[in-house]
């Protein structure tokens, strides 16, 4: 168990080094469940920017509701892997027609801060991706600025950190129903 917690762990504060906060973007009463992103999303691929070097091995990646307004995410290795699952909670906050996911770590005991990935979903394949903090000014230090910036950025690879890419595997999962 303690392996579990300390991988997780380790790529959690792997992650900060990508844009997040310590609230959500939007409020989470105004989240909704999208059924169209629920579902198993294989790791296809990453494309990396900036000098950012995200090492990800295969898996997949389970989206399933949590509540009304928020989501689960299950990060599960490839069975030949000896990593373990991760888990994270999210939620959707939407900016001038923008897509984020505002995402928390549930480990040992729940994050206090959020990572917001900003992503698209086509058909079926999904995309994700960090803003990479060094290329972040440290002047954008409050909810309303990085809602700016992210609005600002949203298509601007100058910024990212990884773009991670997924194929949906299944959709209609006996829990999603």
């Amino acid at each position: 168990m303690k392996s579990i917690v300390f991988i997780g762990l380790l790529v959690f504060l792997y992650a900060c080094q990508e844009l997040g906060g310590y609230k959500t973007l939007t409020c989470p009463r105004k989240s909704i469940i999208d059924t169209a992103i629920t579902g198993v999303w294989k790791f296809v691929g990453s494309k990396e920017y900036n000098q950012f070097e995200l090492k990800t091995n295969p898996h997949s990646l389970i989206i399933l509701p949590f509540n009304r307004n928020e989501y689960v995410l299950m990060f599960m290795p490839d069975k030949d892997s000896t990593e373990n699952l991760l888990l994270f909670k999210a939620m959707e906050s939407r900016l001038s027609g923008r897509r984020i996911a505002n995402v928390q770590a549930l480990f040992d005991k729940l994050s206090e801060g959020y990572i917001y990935y900003p992503f698209k979903l086509r058909g079926d394949t999904l995309c994700f991706w960090g803003f990479y903090n060094t290329k972040v000014s440290n002047e954008i230090d409050n909810k309303k600025m990085i809602k700016k910036f992210i609005i600002q950025h949203f298509n601007d690879t100058n910024y990212f950190s990884s773009v991670r890419k997924y194929v949906r595997v299944k959709t209609n999962l006996p829990l999603s129903k």
